[in-house]
């Protein structure tokens, strides 16, 4: 009762594709823009955590998940976190590309600001 393995193939790809422009390089690149100075290394390192966990979630959870939904199923079901999480990104994350430190974390600031997260000051930072 399995799905044919291109339909497996390709969601396996689209999981690969939709992590990898949503929320794959944003634990590396924007994380160490958008912190100050001084809570950078705590806020990167938080998001490197979280990142781990989830991709352990990930692998602990796809052989159950397999067997209950299918590899294809399973697969199908990542990539739509995946896609959400791209989306999530595309509307919530401001482009830093060419702009300093400073700007770029003003800039994740307001936006967070504008989509209804907690505000931030900076007498809040560790």
């Amino acid at each position: 009762l399995g799905w044919p393995p291109t339909v497996e193939v390709a969601a396996l790809g689209a999981f690969v594709v939709a992590f990898s422009v949503g929320f794959g390089p944003i634990v590396y690149v924007l994380n160490a823009e958008i912190y100050p100075q001084r809570c950078r290394s705590f806020g990167l390192g938080l998001a490197m955590g979280t990142c781990r966990v989830m991709s352990a979630v990930v692998s602990s959870t796809f052989l159950s998940l397999s067997r209950w939904l299918t590899t294809a199923g399973a697969l199908g079901m990542y990539s739509g976190i995946a896609a959400i999480a791209f989306v999530f990104v595309f509307v919530a994350v401001p482009e830093t590309r060419g702009t300093t430190l400073e700007a770029a974390g003003t800039a994740v600031h307001d936006r967070a600001n504008t989509i209804g997260a907690p505000e931030f000051s900076s007498t809040d930072a560790p």
